[in-house]
């Protein structure tokens, strides 16, 4: 791995990118973090892409949500630079450390940082009140622009695999995240009181991903993607189109059982998804059966 922006006093790197999820930003920070171990050079890292930020509460919108372990260490010249990149490809020629697997993910990226504890709390909180039964199927519905990057899973599919989830495990209960309003309606009808969604900010009504629309308060739209992946990562086995999001909750818990529905374009095979198996006899949908 080679790290293009190499000073041996330390790194001050700052990802700006508009239109990149929130978790794709945390997803930069694993190769970053492991060049920065391996050479024993400091690095600080923020994320501002305006996306995701609200002023009011500083221009680190990563730091919302994660506290930093080591920021009471910090042995970076204060005069330091930042630099602000707007692709990994900027401080890192190849992606080595993403091809480690989960558990180096997730050390690397826990070594460094953890979950404030009002995000574990509200994870908590819900699973307190979670209806008493069995497995936890965690489903994630990528939809609205997500086609551009891999077929859109048609809704009669993913309803499908549900079923023959709940078939097999009668007593079990859907923890279903989406950023389609219409997939949860869809859900709702289906499976009554056997589902559990969060009650995001914003859902999508159309097919514009919620993350490209400015109006909304950038605060509110990490908090939603961080405890639909937090949860996600609770559940016992996460069923999922395509999304570095969903892909996160294994790197959260690398233990959980995690399947494709399909398969991203080999354009845009990105982990964590491309270490992901593909879900047993996956229909890969491309039509949108709206029910």
């Amino acid at each position: 791995m080679t790290m293009l922006v190499d000073h041996a006093e330390g790194m001050r790197i700052a990802i700006s990118n508009p239109g990149l999820g929130f978790f794709a930003h945390l997803t930069w920070y694993i190769p970053i973090l492991t060049v920065s171990a391996e050479r024993n050079i400091p690095v600080d890292i923020a994320s501002i892409s305006p996306q995701y930020v609200s002023p009011e509460r500083g221009a680190d919108f990563v730091g919302y949500f994660f506290i930093d372990r080591v920021a009471a260490q910090r042995t970076i010249p204060p005069d330091l630079p930042w630099t602000t990149i707007r692709t990994i490809s900027d401080v890192v020629a190849d992606d080595d450390a993403l091809q480690s697997g989960f558990e180096h993910a997730h050390r690397v990226f826990f070594d460094r940082y953890a979950f404030r504890p009002w995000v574990t709390e509200a994870v908590d909180t819900v699973l307190q009140v979670r209806p008493p039964g069995g497995r936890l199927i965690g489903i994630h519905y990528r939809g609205t622009d997500k086609h551009s990057e891999a077929p859109r899973t048609a809704y009669a599919d993913m309803l499908a695999i549900i079923d023959r989830e709940l078939m097999q495990s009668p007593d079990a209960h859907i923890f279903l995240a989406t950023d389609e309003a219409r997939f949860v309606h869809a859900c709702r009808l289906r499976y009554g009181n056997r589902l559990m969604f969060l009650r995001d900010f914003v859902r999508s009504m159309d097919r514009e991903a919620v993350h490209h629309n400015r109006k909304h308060d950038g605060f509110h739209l990490g908090r939603d993607a961080v405890l639909n992946c937090a949860m996600l990562s609770r559940c016992n086995i996460v069923i999922k189109t395509p999304s570095i999001l969903s892909g996160w909750a294994k790197i959260l818990n690398p233990a959980v059982e995690m399947y494709l529905v399909t398969r991203p374009f080999s354009y845009c095979a990105w982990f964590p998804d491309r270490a992901l198996p593909s879900y047993p006899g996956s229909i890969e949908g491309t039509a949108d059966n709206v029910r």
